[in-house]
């Protein structure tokens, strides 16, 4: 019930916030639109957020300068991804800019950008982890010092 209370964007409207925004512990998406645009994309996105309030939290900016300053093009969404799910091998963001001025459309893009490495929850499992193959491992690792002699080759 919390998640559907409430705006379905945050409006931001500077780089403090958003990378305060940002700096949680689940994805993230911003739209950055011009402060002119009020048409279809930037109300696709806003509607677009009714749909995706399970999945992930919405924001967006128009202040142009806070896109410049990010080095983010305008009328583009970026899912940023948490800092300890980021590996050295990707950037940490995903940057859509062709975007479909269709609010179910938007949702379901939200719902690819995944970072390689994920944590399965029982809140997110059949929501988030839906739309990408998913293998998970369960081991067990034996620290004790017999295991240790157990491994050792005679």
């Amino acid at each position: 019930m919390k998640k559907q209370a409430g705006p379905s964007s945050l409006f931001m409207d500077s780089i403090e916030d958003v990378n305060q925004f940002i700096s949680s512990d689940e994805t993230r998406a911003v739209g950055f639109f011009p402060a002119e645009t009020s048409g279809l994309l930037v109300d696709a996105f806003l509607e677009s957020g009714n749909f995706a309030r399970d999945i992930i939290r919405l924001g967006h900016v128009t202040n142009g300068a806070v896109a410049m300053d990010m080095g983010i093009p305008l009328n583009s969404v970026v899912v940023f991804h948490p800092r300890h799910l980021v590996t050295k091998y990707e950037s940490g963001r995903s940057l859509f800019q062709d975007l479909p001025t269709n609010a179910t459309a938007l949702s379901e893009m939200y719902a690819t950008a995944r970072p390689l490495v994920g944590q399965v929850t029982k809140d997110n499992v059949l929501k988030v982890y839906a739309h990408r193959p998913l293998l998970v491992a369960y081991f067990e690792v034996d620290w004790s010092r017999e295991g240790r002699k157990g491994m050792q080759s005679p």
